[in-house]
């Protein structure tokens, strides 16, 4: 077996002022419901206005930039090694659940390599005593009772070699594996077998949904296995899911006092209305934030205009969104002194909050011509 282990390798211009805007809500950009540096549990530490209604009823915007995970879910505490040995294959079971296709990261038309597929290889304890497990991890796959025909990799930096994990009865460990294509062999139930660092011996893996990498149809016929690679890293902390159980949740956002058109240079204020239909006051304690983007779609060589920025909410003035209620938060976006030429300025605004995840009622977009 270690003999067979040593064996290892290595927005376009023409598009729609709307069809643009609708990319910029919809995008992964800004803050997202995993791990976090921070997340601010108080009132903002610093303030540029007063805690004070407007004339209107409305609150104020106060220019309070945030860190851009400042309103992820907090990491949960690390657990304790004691007095924990190196794991071993007797202490642990592994199953790998199945493998998804990777994406191919790129716009359309760009030739890019073929995806290949990628699985997290689920570790639990087996008995009470907890274990750790730290370095580099070999894993072998067979196909059908059978070694697979591929060559082996290690992706691995100096941050994870450090990591230790610690394997208990609460905090299974994750190891992720990559399959990169072309694989044109035989196909068949999967397993893996993984060599556990410390001398830990080898753990065997089912793969209850067995999938293999597309075959390129230039593969030589003697060269099969050749070009393709199963890489593996260090183990981590699995990941828990997220109970997106904010009380936020139920808020509604709509725009208000959105200007006809702009000029460039222009600073534009406008209105978000947080709207409450339950019955019950809504908190605002811990103090949300806000991403907010602003987009101007290129024309002929330039290129078009996408900034975001992480913002917190202003709460000095109101604590809670009242029951059968409403609260208007007033907004400010500055209009670039350069536009690209594009037709309009788009602007797009969703609250943030750890455990709130993405909720279509609490994201609101427009844009406006530009008065050049």
């Amino acid at each position: 077996m270690r003999a067979r282990l040593a064996r290892r390798g290595r927005v376009r211009a023409g598009a729609t002022a709307a069809g643009a805007l609708g990319i910029v809500l919809l995008s992964g950009c800004g803050p997202s419901s995993g791990s976090a540096t921070k997340a601010d549990q108080s009132l903002p530490p610093v303030v540029s206005a007063a805690p004070t209604l407007l004339p209107d009823g409305g609150v104020p915007w106060v220019d309070e930039p945030a860190g851009l995970r400042e309103f992820d879910i907090p990491p949960p505490p690390p657990v304790e090694r004691g007095d924990a040995q190196p794991c071993t294959a007797d202490d642990l079971t592994a199953a790998l659940p199945g493998w998804t296709q990777q994406g191919d990261g790129g716009e359309g038309g760009a030739r890019r390599p073929t995806p290949g597929l990628y699985g997290w290889i689920q570790v639990q304890l087996v008995g009470n005593d907890p274990c750790t497990l730290q370095g580099a991890v070999s894993a072998t796959l067979r196909i059908a009772g059978e070694e697979a025909d591929v060559q082996y990799s290690k992706n691995v930096n100096d941050e994870a070699l450090r990591r230790l994990t610690v394997v208990d009865a609460t905090s299974p460990a994750e190891l992720r594996v990559d399959w990169s294509p072309s694989y044109c062999g035989p196909v068949g139930p999967q397993q893996l077998l993984i060599e556990l660092p410390d001398d830990g011996g080898l753990l065997t893996a089912d793969v209850h949904k067995p999938a293999t990498p597309v075959c390129s149809a230039q593969q030589p016929e003697g060269d099969r296995g050749i070009r393709t690679y199963l890489s593996t890293g260090a183990f981590n902390r699995a990941r828990m899911p997220t109970q997106l159980d904010s009380p936020l949740r139920v808020l509604q956002a709509t725009l208000e006092q959105v200007p006809k058109s702009v000029r460039p240079g222009q600073v534009m204020d406008y209105v978000v209305r947080l709207t409450n239909p339950t019955g019950e006051d809504v908190p605002l304690s811990p103090c949300p934030g806000y991403y907010t983007s602003r987009f101007v779609l290129g024309t002929g060589d330039r290129t078009g205009f996408n900034v975001g920025q992480v913002y917190r909410l202003n709460c000095r003035p109101v604590t809670v969104v009242p029951a059968q209620g409403s609260v208007g938060f007033h907004m400010r976006a500055e209009v670039p002194t350069d536009p690209p030429g594009g037709p309009s300025f788009s602007v797009a605004w969703r609250l943030v909050a750890p455990t709130l995840g993405s909720q279509p009622d609490l994201q609101v977009g427009f844009g406006v011509p530009l008065d050049y």
